[in-house]
């Protein structure tokens, strides 16, 4: 079971030299669920999805040699010290935990694409 968003809407899109691989690696890693696989405008992709229905990710092919460029993404979690300790646990290389100007706390990890993600602790209500 993922640790990440209950809260999240949205999507985020990432690019993979072998999508299912890289699937694969975010089911194993953040514990997210692969949702479908198929072609979208004739370039193969693989969509993983959060347990709780958020936190999707679209993993796009891209050739050997080329990155994806698409907006900066970011996840969120309710629990920024523990999906930053399950990572660290789980090998994936990871940042510090920092915050910004504002006092937002995060910190990135990079995909088996090395793709850098920003995770970010959920706004305080």
């Amino acid at each position: 079971m993922s640790w990440f968003g209950p809260k999240y809407s949205g999507s985020i899109a990432l690019g993979a030299q072998n999508p299912s691989t890289a699937a694969d690696w975010y089911e194993i890693n953040l514990g997210l669920t692969r949702d479908s696989e198929g072609l979208d405008d004739n370039e193969e992709g693989v969509t993983v999805r959060g347990f709780w229905g958020g936190c999707v990710i679209w993993l796009a092919h891209v050739l050997t040699g080329r990155k994806f460029v698409g907006e900066r993404p970011v996840l969120f979690t309710n629990d920024l010290e523990k999906s930053y300790e399950k990572l660290q646990s789980k090998q994936v290389k990871v940042t510090p935990i920092q915050a910004d100007s504002a006092g937002n706390r995060f910190f990135r990890f990079y995909d088996l694409d090395e793709n850098l993600v920003e995770v970010c602790s959920e706004a305080l209500k």
